[in-house]
């Protein structure tokens, strides 16, 4: 499953490859993973997680907008192309 080595789930993912670190990093998976592991292991508190809090609250603030916007583009051109045809 690609997606483990991605979010870091076997090892960090520092340790892989250029592209598989940036990918890592641009992962929320990689920030909600890390939070978990923390607070479940060595019992983190709340005050502790604030920064990976501020991580995904900044990544959900940032893709979230941009997904709706790409996915409006590529409805639109769809529509326009003619991509969209119902049959039934």
């Amino acid at each position: 499953m690609p997606e483990r080595a991605v979010v870091g789930l076997g090892r960090g993912f520092e340790e892989c490859d250029n592209e598989l670190s940036l990918a890592g990093a641009a992962s929320p998976l990689t920030y909600a993973l890390d939070g978990m592991r923390r607070s479940l292991l060595d019992g983190a508190r709340v005050t502790d997680q604030l920064p990976t809090i501020g991580i995904l609250l900044a990544m959900g603030a940032v893709m979230i907008p941009a997904s709706i916007w790409i996915f409006s583009w590529a409805e639109n051109r769809a529509k326009r192309l003619g991509l969209l045809k119902r049959s039934g």
